[in-house]
């Protein structure tokens, strides 16, 4: 469908998370889940948002990668929380499942999600985008802090 409304298909790593976001589907349209506001995120934006919209210099799967986002996160959780929440998850997370730059992402999707609305905005900005089934479609970030 991609191929023939865009003129490309999805990328693997987009097709291998199909299963999952139909899961997800399926929670949100759940009588007991579809009052709640639910939002959507990307972490690489999120990064940046709190980076003061500086994209981050490194691939999030490199060491240095990873010590750019950890830096970030360390001024919205504390070091030792970081810490012991990355050391759970390794310990109880295979590796083959879930990646470090994985749970790291997870980590600022965290972080969004804390936010009350004055700390956050959506794309599209605006209005309001509905799917089929009338859940939002939205992308939201942290509002970038502006360095006094």
């Amino acid at each position: 469908m991609s191929k023939a409304h865009c003129g490309k298909g999805v990328s693997k790593q987009a097709f291998y998370l199909l299963p999952k976001i139909r899961e997800t589907e399926a929670l949100l349209r759940s009588s007991r889940h579809y009052p709640l506001d639910w939002f959507e995120t990307h972490p690489e934006l999120c990064f940046s948002s709190l980076n003061r919209s500086v994209p981050m210099l490194s691939n999030k799967k490199t060491d240095a990668g990873y010590r750019e986002r950890r830096q970030i996160l360390g001024r919205h959780i504390p070091a030792r929380t970081i810490d012991r929440l990355l050391r759970n998850l390794m310990i109880s997370v295979p590796r083959a499942r879930c990646a470090r730059d994985d749970m790291i992402d997870a980590l600022v999707c965290g972080v969004v999600a804390r936010l009350d609305a004055g700390g956050r905005d959506c794309l599209p900005q605006g209005r309001r985008e509905l799917d089929e089934v009338g859940l939002p479609m939205r992308i939201c970030y942290p509002l970038p802090v502006v360095s006094k």
